[in-house]
């Protein structure tokens, strides 16, 4: 029997007075480690977090502590200015500030696990055909708060060809004995300049140590490394972003997806899998292994046209989620979003990169 005891915690972030927070999306950044008392979450804010002109980036990390009784149901979070290259020391200006948030951050692991730590993509003029990394961390003072919290630069880079169509991209080797050593930005794209015809490649940039840019220095240039990844999948796999889960040993499973349709006297909506495993060393293991259509609406459900166009949103708008839901120390494959009957377990993955139907896994 699992000794997983899932509990709600229900938590109000942000100031206590009834001013904006000014941010949306929380990423976790515990990345698997087991949090006994707290859970980290990171996000870049969408506001300055200064008022003294100066307008860096800020980075907000929340600790969300569930071992104090009573349960306090507010979690103080301080935004934390960033110091680098782009917004560099007195006066810590960004000029252009908004191309910070061009796509979704990262959180990663830094060197000794110590730290929350976050990177995020920068797009200046050339933003169609190349953009920096910037890496920031926090270091926390009083591990019970996160009033006295301090950021820090972990260095930023720029990333050569690092097209805007190679967004939005992943970080392989976030966990594992070599992430706080060499984490590689990587991104899966069309081989071609168009969908039609082309097929699916893996590039990737490898990141160089941990260093701290405060004082302006000229981000060092990362080229793309030789590709060592063709997954053996049509272009049209990219339609919809794959996920990406990280295994304890530096190698990963990347998951595609795409929809399948049949018209005519029985029409149906199906989800395709496909799954890639990378190794550590960004290489494919073999060719993506594809996995039988899965049947999500019958005949009934998209018989007139305008119901099958209906369906075919909803799913395109609702992402896969890679997680263990129910504790049983297996990765669940699920389907987000409101379709028939709400989110629907797909498959359950298994050590060797097979996803098994729930019907096989679950109560064996």
């Amino acid at each position: 029997m699992s000794a997983y005891a899932p509990h709600v915690v229900a938590i109000t972030l942000g100031r206590k007075d009834p001013k904006d927070p000014q941010f949306d999306r929380l990423w976790p950044a515990d990345l698997g480690m087991a949090a006994q008392t707290a859970l980290s979450l990171v996000t870049l804010r969408s506001h300055s977090c200064r008022d003294d002109g100066g307008n860096a980036p800020c980075f907000v990390h929340v600790s969300v502590k569930f071992d104090t009784i009573p349960r306090r149901d507010h979690q103080p979070q301080e935004p934390l200015s960033i110091v680098d290259h782009f917004s560099p020391m007195p006066r810590r200006t960004d000029h252009e500030r908004y191309r910070n948030f061009a796509a979704a951050p990262f959180a990663l692991y830094t060197p000794g696990d110590k730290y929350p730590a976050i990177a995020w993509t920068r797009r200046d003029e050339n933003y169609r055909e190349s953009a920096s990394l910037r890496r920031a961390a926090v270091e926390p003072n009083d591990p019970a708060s996160t009033d006295d919290d301090k950021a820090f630069s972990l260095g930023s880079v720029s990333l050569a060809d690092f097209r805007e169509d190679d967004e939005p991209a992943m970080l392989l080797t976030r966990r594992g004995p070599d992430a706080t050593v060499n984490p590689t930005v990587a991104s899966f794209s069309d081989s071609t300049p168009n969908l039609e015809g082309g097929v699916v490649q893996m590039r990737q940039w490898p990141l160089p140590a941990a260093t701290h840019d405060a004082d302006g220095a000229e981000p060092p240039v990362v080229n793309a490394d030789a590709i060592r990844c063709r997954p053996g999948l049509e272009a049209e796999w990219l339609l919809r972003p794959p996920q990406v889960l990280g295994l304890n040993d530096g190698s990963c499973i990347a998951v595609f997806s795409r929809v399948r349709t049949t018209s005519g006297d029985k029409p149906s909506v199906a989800l395709q899998l496909a799954l890639l495993g990378i190794d550590k060393d960004g290489s494919c293991k073999s060719q993506a292994r594809r996995m039988d259509p899965i049947p999500l609406l019958t005949e009934s459900e998209v018989a007139s046209g305008s119901a099958r166009r209906e369906a075919l949103i909803r799913l395109n708008h609702s992402p896969l989620i890679l997680a263990d839901l129910d504790g049983d120390d297996v990765v669940d494959i699920t389907l987000a979003g409101d379709l028939t009957a709400g989110p629907r377990r797909l498959c359950s993955l298994t050590d060797d990169g097979i996803c098994l139907p729930p019907a096989q896994t679950k109560g064996q």
